[in-house]
């Protein structure tokens, strides 16, 4: 159905007619004409999941908002152990809106936050769930924006026509920028804001989640994408205006968010994630050549064998933490020296790339070097994933 269509709806009424003093009762059917949309919303059970911690003035304009623009949302608020008095605000406001839950626990994790609000609002027989920051940084005028969109997973997006971010300096935008870049090449997807927060989810991409999700972190959010479109899901965004808090601080910062971005590049991508940890490895590579030839004047060859190992030695620590995490058992020096065996061959192919082109095709011993590596990448992929299904 178009958006803007209407449905028409019928309805049947029963009228009282007094005839010579009998009474006769007849059907009147009349139809109205409703939005889709609108009609929709009004027979699902929405519930609105938000984590706090530490949000107290936010939490205290977030959500009376909520229930203003919808009285008949429910809203669960998941509070990993705020001490700013954001519990006690939760407490008196719970007590006084029925519609208002909230779960407190012990632990922190935007992740595990949500998925645990969308179990409380699953058993309890959502139809949709949206998902939304405490701190404002989400309009609540435009939850019904969202809703009104058919489709499993709707994306708020800063970065679709008529999106936009409002108050942020340019290092977050930056950072962004990036994670959006990064999430959607390790994806393989089309959307724009991968990273959104502010999210409906139907009761069946619920449910998935509930099954298949495993991250507890900021990488939830790439992690539900994923899911969506390995199960042939519909996703779909929608624009939105993001705005800066205006009190409190920001949970995401500094080396987090450096974490964040290689978390979220890890989620669900090996071959894809393998030829960034690769490529990480190269640049090792390039740095060690450079130094030992420029600084300490060894010979390149010489000087490639040791460049050659701590490229190894980088990507195979990258490896074991993002690329084939859970899917190995054995101890790490274990494996390393197993690893290094398995590579050894090509580690003989680099240095043989590199002299021959250096030495005869009168190149760089730098561009040599690349060029070398290149021809190692996919074979030392099939050996990895061989090393880590055995061990």
């Amino acid at each position: 159905m178009m958006p803007g269509a209407a449905h028409v709806t019928s309805i049947m009424l029963f009228t009282r007619l007094e005839i010579y003093g009998k009474a006769f009762s007849y059907p009147v059917v009349m139809n109205l004409r409703v939005p889709s949309g609108e009609l929709a919303m009004a027979r699902e059970s929405i519930w609105v999941v938000v984590p706090t911690l530490d949000e107290k003035q936010n939490a205290a304009i977030l959500i009376p908002h909520l229930l203003k623009v919808n009285p008949e949302w429910h809203i669960v608020v998941v509070d990993d152990g705020s001490t700013d008095g954001t519990q006690r605000f939760l407490r008196r406001i719970c007590e006084k809106e029925e519609r208002v839950e909230a779960i407190y626990r012990d632990r922190t994790g935007l992740g595990s936050a949500i998925r645990e609000g969308m179990a409380h609002a699953y058993r309890r027989g959502a139809s949709r769930v949206v998902t939304m920051d405490a701190d404002l940084s989400h309009d609540p005028d435009a939850v019904p924006s969202l809703l009104a969109v058919e489709a499993d997973l709707v994306l708020g997006s800063r970065y679709v026509k008529g999106g936009s971010v409002v108050g942020w300096p340019k290092r977050r935008k930056a950072i962004s920028f990036i994670a959006n870049r990064l999430s959607r090449f390790s994806l393989g997807t089309n959307e724009k804001d991968i990273t959104t927060g502010f999210r409906a989810y139907r009761r069946r991409m619920v449910k998935l989640i509930l099954q298949r999700s495993i991250a507890d972190s900021y990488n939830f959010q790439v992690e539900a994408i994923h899911l969506a479109k390995r199960h042939r899901m519909t996703v779909r965004e929608v624009p939105i205006v993001f705005r800066e808090r205006l009190w409190g601080e920001s949970k995401l910062s500094g080396p987090r968010e450096a974490a964040h971005l290689m978390r979220m590049l890890a989620t669900r991508s090996p071959l894809r994630l393998f030829m960034f940890v690769a490529l990480i490895g190269a640049v090792v590579n390039e740095i060690f050549l450079i130094s030992l030839v420029g600084f300490f004047h060894l010979h390149y060859l010489i000087a490639g064998i040791v460049a050659v190992e701590a490229g190894i030695l980088a990507s195979f620590l990258l490896n074991e933490k993002w690329t084939f995490r859970g899917r190995v058992l054995k101890g790490w020096p274990l494996r390393l020296m197993r690893y290094n065996a398995f590579v050894f061959g090509g580690l003989l192919v680099n240095l043989l790339v590199l002299f021959v082109l250096t030495e005869f095709g009168n190149l760089l011993y730098l561009l040599s070097n690349i060029f070398a590596m290149g021809t190692a990448v996919s074979w030392n992929y099939w050996l990895m994933g061989l090393l880590t299904r055995k061990l």
